[in-house]
């Protein structure tokens, strides 16, 4: 079965402000996961909200942001018990 994919205009979707600068590389698989997850979400939430017609697969973008370091996160430290 062959699939056609096309590339997602994000210049149809509103800019969203910076994010503070903080690390743009997880230094472990989970940390990969954890993230890209939730960039996930963040990008299947603005394309919905856009009505953007979506051809790609969500989280091989997220994916495919995190690893090229477009995605910024920060760590909370954990409270002390």
């Amino acid at each position: 079965m062959s699939e056609t994919f096309e590339t997602f205009d994000e210049s149809s979707v509103p800019v969203e402000p910076e994010v503070p600068a903080g690390s743009t590389i997880p230094s472990s698989p989970y940390e990969l996961v954890v993230i890209a997850a939730q960039e996930a979400r963040r990008l299947n939430e603005r394309w919905r909200r856009a009505a953007a017609d979506q051809t790609n697969k969500v989280t091989k973008t997220a994916v495919d942001r995190v690893l090229a370091g477009q995605v910024h996160f920060l760590f909370e430290d954990e409270p002390e018990a």
